[in-house]
């Protein structure tokens, strides 16, 4: 198991070697004091996707929430994770553990 610490949104991607886009589709809860984001990691070498669902609360100060890696492709099939994350002003700071857990041949 490997700890992540560190700050702004690609943190993930930065813990696990791999750099390439990542999209985001946000959708507001709760009269806009809650957000449900799922963000997908597109390694830029092909070699699978991850993503993670993230739900943010606005209404504290600053604004947290959690985040959940809930799938993952190719060469992150088996890729679990989860933590806390903080978004004060212009930075976000994410914290928790990520897990790859090695395929039982068959």
């Amino acid at each position: 198991m490997e700890s992540l610490f560190g700050r702004r949104q690609n943190v993930p991607k930065r813990l696990l070697g791999i750099s390439g886009p990542a999209t985001m589709h946000i959708d507001p809860l709760g009269f806009g004091t809650v957000a449900h984001c799922v963000v997908t990691l597109i390694p830029s070498n092909n070699s699978g996707t991850i993503v993670i669902d993230q739900e943010c609360h606005f209404a504290a100060s600053p604004p947290c929430g959690r985040w959940e890696i809930v799938s993952g492709t190719g060469a992150y099939a088996n890729l679990n994770g989860n933590g806390s994350l903080t978004m004060p002003p212009n930075t976000k700071a994410t914290t928790g553990h990520i897990l790859h857990k090695k395929a039982i041949p068959p």
